[in-house]
């Protein structure tokens, strides 16, 4: 039984090797890796029906079924999440460009923080900030080091992100100003010289967005001209009302700004997966492996399930996990090579992957020969939701990104190829 096991779970995942070497060899378009992919997709989704699903509604009923269903796909969830961190997020395409997506909104998310305490900017259109956004410059300012000086030309403005900035004029300290706050807009507006000088009291990192770009772009907006003397206006007005009636229009700009936000301006470039890649070191190896062993871990034990107690060999399943880890290693192996692995690094994690697969279907075969019908099905069901979970949040947003109509057409003749497979089974 254990060799069986052992077996079936190398041919579900020898694909992994083969679809490495042929995305590192022949670097396929991503259309076609796309299609490949979604036909996959679709034969997996037959395989679980038909192979774990029904087995457990039949054998537990739907409770237990929905239960396992759903365990499934949080624990694949909360653990997928727990490894992007680590750089898990690195093994697919997907998974690298939702990871750096969500990223890239954090950051804008923060630099929207710092423009919405800019009235001249809530003068802008919010569907037009994110043609400002991108341009904030990061800057690590040290403790002590002086962002601007008092009386020099206002060359633009700074968004606090991290530490404090204090505001002095002579040996006067006018104001402290932490994350989220804004230095030097008011010199940026009226074209007056500094009125005070701004130095860090800890390390600090500030976004700067600067005059060249803040002119050439507000100047697009009508309202600019009444809001530079709104702005003058709110400085010379320090009432409590005037201040919060201030707050509530930032907090509003902001959540329009965020909505206006598409998706060209968090779009992950080539440049930020390596970037990515190299800001992780040599953990993002280990974080992408242990990712691919998350996604190969239940489909490994649930063959290994469908063998215990002597069952025969599960061909429809076998072929469908074949399938399926063709495209995932042939789309990985790319982005792999993009951020700088070597072929022999690549080809040799699928390898070692390959064996272990074999080895959790030997370890599922051998833990589930004793579990009873209603056991068994429950170990069905959790594998299931994690498998589908899986292709909800690596494969099939990467195939339709890169596919489009021609996924729909894949996963159907994935599906029909999957059926008709097991049909011949019977």
């Amino acid at each position: 039984m254990a060799l069986d096991a052992f077996v079936a779970g190398i041919l579900s995942a020898v694909s992994l090797v083969i679809g490495a070497a042929l995305g590192i060899a022949l670097r396929p378009p991503q259309r076609l890796v796309a299609a490949v992919m979604s036909f996959g997709a679709g034969a997996i989704i037959a395989a679980l029906t038909f192979e774990l699903v029904e087995p457990a509604f039949e054998h537990a009923g739907i409770v237990p079924l929905a239960v396992g269903f759903i365990a499934g796909a949080l624990a694949f969830t909360a653990i997928n999440a727990a490894l992007d961190p680590a750089g898990g997020f690195l093994r697919k395409g997907s998974t690298a460009e939702t990871f750096l997506r969500r990223r890239k909104r954090e950051e804008i998310g923060t630099v929207l923080e710092g423009l919405s305490s800019v009235g001249i900017l809530r003068a802008l259109p919010p569907a037009e900030i994110q043609a400002l956004a991108p341009l904030a410059e990061p800057i690590d300012v040290p403790a002590g080091a002086i962002v601007f000086e008092r009386g020099a030309e206002g060359d633009g403005l700074y968004i606090i992100v991290a530490g404090e900035l204090e505001v002095v004029a002579g040996d006067e300290r006018i104001a402290t100003l932490g994350p989220g706050e804004v230095a030097g807009e008011m010199a940026l507006v009226t074209g007056e010289a500094r009125s005070a000088t701004v130095r860090a009291v800890s390390d600090s990192e500030v976004l700067r967005i600067g005059k060249a770009d803040f002119d050439r772009l507000v100047a697009a907006s009508p309202a600019v001209a009444l809001a530079v003397g709104r702005l003058l206006a709110e400085r010379l007005e320090a009432t409590s009302g005037r201040q919060a009636e201030a707050e509530a229009e930032a907090r509003r700009w902001r959540a329009e700004a965020a909505k206006a936000v598409e998706a060209p301006a968090v779009r992950a470039t080539p440049l930020d997966h390596r970037e990515a890649a190299a800001a992780h070191g040599g953990g993002a190896a280990i974080g992408i492996y242990v990712g691919q062993v998350l996604d190969g871990l239940p489909e490994s034990l649930a063959l290994g399930a469908l063998m215990a107690g002597g069952a025969t060999f599960n061909v429809p399943f076998v072929v469908a996990l074949f399938l399926s880890n063709l495209p995932e290693a042939m789309s990985s192996s790319v982005l792999m090579r993009r951020i700088g692995y070597g072929s022999g690094r690549i080809l040799g994690m699928w390898t070692a992957l390959m064996v272990l697969e074999g080895v959790g279907a030997v370890v599922g075969s051998l833990a589930f020969s004793a579990a009873s019908p209603i056991g068994l099905a429950l170990v069905f069901a959790v594998a299931a939701g994690a498998m589908l979970a899986m292709l909800a949040q690596t494969a099939m947003p990467e195939a339709y990104e890169e596919g489009g109509w021609l996924v729909g057409i894949a996963t159907v003749l994935g599906f029909l190829a999957a059926y008709y497979t097991k049909t011949l089974s019977e």
